[in-house]
């Protein structure tokens, strides 16, 4: 592999041969694989690691979303045992297909082991040797390796700042990291309502059927339409807690949450600060569940609005 990762980048012309050599020997020292080394080096950005490492193993690379959906319930329903020993990351199901993150690609013997057992084939998108060990480090809960901390903290603090309870204390993010996908885009964002459109974005990119309502006391307005609705019109509405709420089928009125829809289903989380609703997210479904990867986004979605407005007010 880091053959092949050294003969695309003098292809590309990406580096020249020197810069590549002081690669493949810093990796040879100090363990890591080269594109670990780019990355510390800063002779690459990040887009052209993954890129490049992607075409040298014959793999679809990475994209950002790929990452914001890693979360370990979704994970859970592949087998652990075969996902380690494959070398696989699963990500989410869709259909008959497992969308997976590794490091190298499947064999067609693997491939069929996984089809005669689980009944599902895979798409599998290439993640360099460090950021596998890192991220299924973090799936296990289990803290990765002291020489990954600087490198992961800069580049993906979300799995350098998970640290379980009793996880040592340098894999807290430090002071000048920077948030990274839907919290940075928060951070970003002018006012509550820019808080709030940022988020309907967010949720609008990953899932067809979405909304994002601001609650000011019994009115409702679409986010970033504007569209107005009353509270009064939910039927259950003020029995809201801050908790996940699925509902199927809809009680009277929440069709009107996602009104130019046919869905059947729906989940609805309040987002909450002091006690007091300020928005809900919806997600809404056509004759299938929504899975355990829509609840998670939208779950990670409320905490992320919720922590950063309680920060611009606190």
């Amino acid at each position: 592999m880091s053959r092949a990762f050294s003969t695309k980048l003098l292809e590309r012309g990406l580096l020249d041969r020197s810069q590549v050599e002081l690669l493949n020997y810093r990796a040879r020292l100090r363990g890591g694989g080269p594109p670990r080394h780019a990355l510390e080096l800063g002779l690459l950005s990040l887009d052209e690691v993954l890129e490049v490492y992607a075409e040298a193993v014959g793999l679809l690379p990475l994209r950002a979303i790929d990452l914001d959906r890693v979360n370990r319930d979704a994970a859970g329903a592949f087998p652990r045992r075969l996902a380690e020993r494959l070398r696989i990351i699963p990500v989410f199901q869709l259909g008959l297909r497992w969308h997976v993150l590794s490091d190298r690609a499947l064999s067609p013997a693997q491939q069929a082991e996984i089809s005669d057992l689980l009944g599902v084939s895979v798409v599998v998108r290439a993640l360099p040797p460090f950021l596998y060990a890192a991220i299924a480090s973090w799936m296990r809960r289990e803290p990765f390796e002291d020489s990954l901390v600087p490198l992961m903290e800069r580049l993906f603090p979300r799995f350098a700042a998970a640290a379980e309870p009793g996880a040592r204390p340098a894999l807290a993010v430090t002071d000048g990291a920077m948030p990274s996908g839907l919290p940075r885009r928060l951070s970003e964002a002018g006012g509550g309502l820019g808080v709030l459109s940022q988020a309907a974005t967010h949720l609008s990119e990953r899932a067809a059927l979405t909304a994002v309502w601001r609650v000011d006391g019994q009115t409702m307005h679409r986010v970033p339409s504007g569209t107005v609705l009353s509270m009064a019109e939910l039927e259950g509405a003020d029995r809201l807690s801050g908790d996940l709420v699925r509902l199927k089928p809809l009680p009277p009125g929440w069709e009107r949450l996602l009104p130019d829809s046919d869905c059947d289903r729906m989940v609805v989380r309040p987002v909450q600060i002091d006690g007091k609703t300020v928005a809900l997210l919806v997600l809404g479904a056509m004759g299938l569940p929504v899975d355990g990867v829509a609840r998670t986004m939208i779950e990670d979605a409320a905490n992320a609005i919720a922590e950063e407005l309680r920060g611009r007010i606190g």
